[in-house]
This record gives C-alpha cells, structure tokens and sequence, in this order.
C-alpha cells in the first residue's frame, strides 16, 4: 500500500506526520470490494525490524529497517523473504516531520546513504532495485529535501547544502552524466519541498509564498495567504497531492493554533485546517475549502490500486471540531470535544461527493495510530460511532461482522544516532511509515489472522505474493 502523506509539525515538535509528497498519476475512480482468492502464509522474518511498508519495485520489494540507532534499506525476494541486498542509510538532514520512505525514480531506487564525513552528512544514490548496486552517487553534502522525481522523470531533485554555515538550494543528480549539479532556478536559498513535481515553499515570511520549480526554472509563485485564511502557514505543517486529470495542486497547510503559556499549545480543530487548490499551470486559485483537512490530518491516504505505488489516492478529507492541546511538560496530546466527519470530494471543483459523520474517532484524528483497511479502499473505523466500514470512493457504509480481522496501522518511531538539531538541541527520533497489527472491529489487537482482502489492501502486492511489515517483523503469504 503507499505510504505518501502530508506533514504536520505543531508547536515546533512533532505531534503528526507523515510522507511530504504524494504524485497522484491517474485520475480517482472506483474501487470495488471483488472477492479474491485467498492468501497463505509463505513466510516470516522476525530479524527485521521495519521503518513502515516495502515499495514494489523491478520485481523486488524495497523497504527500510531500522535498529540500535542504525538505518539500512533492504530488499526482499517476494517469494521466499530472502534478503537480496542491503545498504546503510540516513534520513539526512530532511526536517523532522517527513518520514523516511523508499522513493522510485525512473524504475530506480533513490535514497540517502550514511556518510562519515559529518553529522547527518549523506550521499545521494541512485540504485538497481535487483542488486543495490551504485548507478550514480554524489559526494558527501547535507540533504534537507527527500530525493524525488524532476519533472523529466528520469533525474533526482533535491535540495541540500555542502556546510552547516549555507542554506540549502535546490540541485539535480543528472543521469545522463552522473553529476550532480546547483540549479539556478531564482528560488532564495533556504526553499523547500512541498510537494511532488516541484511544488515548493519559497521560505520566504510576510508574505510566505509557494511556487512552481520545474525544469531549473520558476514557473509561477503565489502567496499562501490568497489560498488560505490569514495565519496559515506550512510551519505548522501541510499535505499536497498533484491531481493531473484537472491539472491541479490540491492541499492543506494550517492554523488556529494559539499559546497557552509556556507549557504548550492549544488548536481549535475546526478553525485550524482549510484545503485549496492550485492551477499547476499558473497558480491561481481555482477553488478553497474552509475547514476541511486533505486526507484527514496524514491518517488517510488510500490508493485506488494497493499493487500499484503510483495510483491516484482516493480523494478524501475530514472536517474536525473540539481542541488539541500540546503539554510540553508531559510531552503528550490531549483532545476535547472531538467530532470528526469523513468526506469525498471532487478534486476539479473541490465539492463534497459523500460525507459520513464518525464522531470521536481518535484514530481519524492521531496519525501516529494509522489506519484499517477492510479491503481496497475501504477504512475501518473503530472509534466514535464505529465499527464502521467505509467505501471511500462511494461514501457508503457496512457494520462489519463482529469476528472480522483487519491489518491496524501504527507509524514507526525509531532512533537515529546522528541528532537533527532543534534550537541548538539534539533529536534522535525519526519517523517511517505504518507497520501492521491484527486486530478486531474495535482496533484492538487480535490473535487472529486478518482477511485477504485487509492483506492486500494494507501490504505491498506483487504478482501473487504479498508482503505485510510489522513492528517485529515481516510476513510474506501467496496467492494460490
């Protein structure tokens, strides 16, 4: 399943996030519950522990391991659960609040590898999915944006600096000659990604502006504020998909979030979120929605095909009311007043398509907690006025049965040796994508073994076999 969501940094530490760049290539379309054959379990390793799910790619699935402060990406034969390569990695210096994932380039796996020139210093490689061997790789530099597709699909664009004294600018692994080289694109320095296909966040405040980097070139900027309310920026976190069938970027930044006092932050839910879309052509805004949070606060982001990790994702957003609060003492979020309601919408005219009222569901609204699926496309809530089962390229509702079993998402924290510094403070915790857990109707884990169809929503589907990671392992079943 992909793993791709919005990220979303309150209170300058991190209480929710998730995958900074979803590509959605293919317009929304249904998805229906079809019975498919059953899965058996093929095999298991309990020496790996996952930083989130495999990445299908050339017949191999890719992920990331993390463990004792170290971080390796791995492949996996599909069939047998053999460990075809390995590589040590790093999260680079890319901030806090994106998680590391597994990022596909042209067919190719592009990744960070650990360096020990300097803190969080890394090497960009672009490898052979089969056999982990170097395509090309760049010297020792500081990476603060993940290694994504440019806009010509075969080279890597990033962001990164050679010392701790610059600021990160946007550069290019060339393919065709193996460099890696400074784009001029007239971007300030201290830019970032926001986004697939060069959507990115100027850095710039009063105004804050975001704009369109392709081709080394800057095709358009726009100011946050004329998309959203005032006091809305990306330092509080954002989410943003490209939808090419209406040629639109569709997102969420937010605000809302007030002090209350020196121990933390408090956030009114239903005034702190708002979605809108840009032109991907000039930027303008073709429409806004207050209110509303794109794929429910990074809790729900479903593709339309589990097997393919560039499917269009369902479009989906949830409206919330009630209040967060942050305690910086506990380190802890407290919500009161919950009320989450679940919507599709129309990404061309950003119109609600369906929409389902689920009360307090605390998992629509903690992304470290992840989410169920009963099968494509098709989210289990447990909380609130659940269990329920929604289609979510329909809207429609199921009670399920009372013994169902489903996969339960959770998302990976795990330690990193080298500290990423916050106001001159170390932080040793990083983020991965979700790991599964049986459990029943109410969320709770069961000592049963979830449907086929939760497994093929939840892992990562190759041909007949389908790989399921967990926090203490990896299970490979097959078809037939």
């Amino acid at each position: 399943m992909r793993r791709s969501m919005g990220c979303v940094l309150l209170a300058g530490l991190l209480l929710a996030a998730a995958g900074c760049e979803a590509d959605h290539t293919a317009a929304p379309g249904s998805s229906a519950s079809v019975k498919a054959p059953p899965l058996t379990k093929a095999w298991e390793r309990t020496d790996l522990k996952p930083a989130g799910q495999f990445t299908a790619v050339g017949g191999v699935a890719v992920g990331y391991v993390a463990d004792s402060g170290r971080l390796q990406i791995v492949a996996l034969d599909p069939a047998t659960g053999k460990t075809l390569w390995g590589r040590a990695a790093s999260p680079g210096e890319v901030t806090l609040g994106t998680p590391v994932g597994v990022h596909v380039v042209d067919g190719k796996v592009a990744y960070f590898r650990a360096d020990p020139k300097g803190n969080l210093f890394a090497q960009l490689v672009v490898a052979d999915p089969r056999t982990g061997d170097d395509l090309a790789v760049t010297a020792p530099t500081l990476f603060d944006s993940p290694p994504l597709a440019c806009s010509n699909g075969t080279d890597v664009c990033t962001t990164s600096r050679a010392s701790y004294k610059d600021k990160a600018t946007p550069h290019r692994l060339r393919m065709s000659d193996k460099q890696y080289v400074a784009e001029d694109t007239g971007a300030p320095a201290g830019s970032r990604s926001v986004g697939v296909k060069g959507l990115t966040d100027l850095g710039t405040r009063d105004p804050e502006r975001v704009a369109l980097i392709r081709d080394g070139k800057l095709v358009w900027q726009r100011n946050i504020g004329d998309a959203f309310p005032a006091g809305f920026t990306s330092d509080l976190g954002w989410s943003w998909s490209l939808y090419p069938q209406p040629k639109l970027y569709v997102g969420s930044v937010y605000g809302g979030q007030t002090s209350s006092g020196a121990d933390g932050f408090t956030r009114d839910l239903a005034a702190g979120s708002a979605t809108a879309a840009l032109s991907e052509a000039d930027g303008s805004v073709v429409w806004r929605d207050a209110g509303s949070a794109l794929g429910c606060d990074g809790t729900v982001e479903v593709p339309l095909d589990p097997a393919n990790p560039d499917s269009a994702s369902i479009p989906v957003r949830c409206r919330y009311k009630g209040t967060s609060t942050w305690s910086a003492a506990t380190k802890s979020l407290s919500r009161s007043g919950l009320d989450v309601v679940v919507e599709g919408f129309d990404p061309a005219t950003g119109k609600t398509t369906w929409s389902v009222p689920v009360g307090a569901a605390d998992e629509l609204a903690t992304v470290t907690e992840g989410h169920a699926l009963a099968g494509p496309g098709r989210l289990l809530v447990s909380g609130g006025t659940g269990p329920l089962v929604i289609d979510l390229t329909s809207g429609k509702t199921e009670k399920p049965a009372a013994d169902a079993t489903f996969w339960c998402g959770k998302r990976v924290e795990f330690e990193y040796g080298e500290a990423y510094y916050i106001d001159g403070k170390p932080e040793h915790q990083r983020i991965g994508g979700e790991v599964g857990t049986p459990c029943g109707v109410d969320g709770k884990p069961v000592d049963r073994v979830p449907a086929s169809e939760s497994t093929r929503a939840f892992g990562t589907v190759l041909g007949a076999d389908v790989l399921v990671a967990k926090a203490d392992g990896v299970i490979g079943y097959h078809q037939g």
